[in-house]
């Protein structure tokens, strides 16, 4: 009776409201089931700086069912993830919003997710998802570090040098006290692709340690076009009859 009076007046005040059956315990029961349905996965990996996520977004382009973790998460996962984007969800907000973006594709096709540590920020990826996540097939860009140090390079020139000098102190344990005091230093210099080099240092070897013991269809590639490296990941998991399910519309010359 009280939603329903709530409903009432904020339909008067000309919000649109709808009410859920049951309330919103229940809701979120339905939430964490979603988690828990066993659906199968593709999951896209690659060393930072490879585009991930604007592969990701070009294969939804072409139809291929897609969810997009850190953009429900607003946030790129490692310790610049959140420069230029606004701040992220709660923990229940991003599970609810998961759940719904999950709730829309099919359990009989392969879903796209993009590898993630177990937070994306200060989110967490609800634990069964995770697990899914972790042994399901993982097809990895192999971009080459120039070509990744260049992308990089390029979006990081356009921040605010403040923000960036900030996340470099945030991993200066990482990194080190000799290889922060240089990438502060290019910082100061705008010398970007230096700065990015000192991180990707970290970066590189801490993904790659994470990639041991995992089976992955590897796909080489020499550029970020997301076009071009959507085109690539479809044919190799298409040649590797992972899924029969996975759309069969790529041209045959793009490879």
């Amino acid at each position: 009776m009280r939603s329903g009076a709530v409903q009432w007046l904020l339909e008067l005040a000309g919000f649109k409201v709808h009410l859920l059956n049951k309330g919103y315990k229940d809701y979120r029961q339905w939430v964490l089931a979603q988690f828990a349905e066993a659906r199968p996965l593709l999951v896209l990996g690659g060393l930072t700086g490879s585009g991930k996520t604007d592969v990701l977004h070009e294969l939804a382009g072409l139809g291929e069912p897609v969810v997009d973790l850190e953009g429900l998460a607003s946030h790129k996962g490692s310790a610049f993830g959140s420069i230029g984007l606004p701040p992220q969800p709660t923990q229940e907000q991003f599970e609810n919003d998961l759940a719904a973006a999950l709730a829309q594709l099919s359990s009989e096709t392969p879903i796209w997710l993009e590898d993630e540590s177990r937070t994306i920020g200060g989110i967490h990826v609800p634990p069964p998802l995770f697990r899914q996540m972790s042994e399901a097939s993982l097809v990895v860009l192999e971009i080459p570090r120039a070509v990744r140090v260049r992308k990089l390079a390029e979006e990081y020139g356009r921040e605010d040098p403040g923000a960036l000098a900030t996340s470099i102190l945030r991993i200066r344990k990482r990194l080190g006290g000799l290889a922060t005091k240089e990438a502060l230093s290019a910082i100061g210099e705008d010398d970007m692709e230096k700065m990015v080099s000192l991180v990707l240092d970290y970066y590189d070897k801490t993904y790659n340690h994470g990639l041991t013991g995992r089976k992955a269809i590897r796909v080489p590639s020499d550029t970020c076009d997301a076009a071009v490296n959507a085109q690539l990941v479809k044919v190799a998991v298409q040649h590797a009859n992972l899924f029969s399910s996975v759309s069969s519309n790529t041209p045959s010359s793009g490879t």
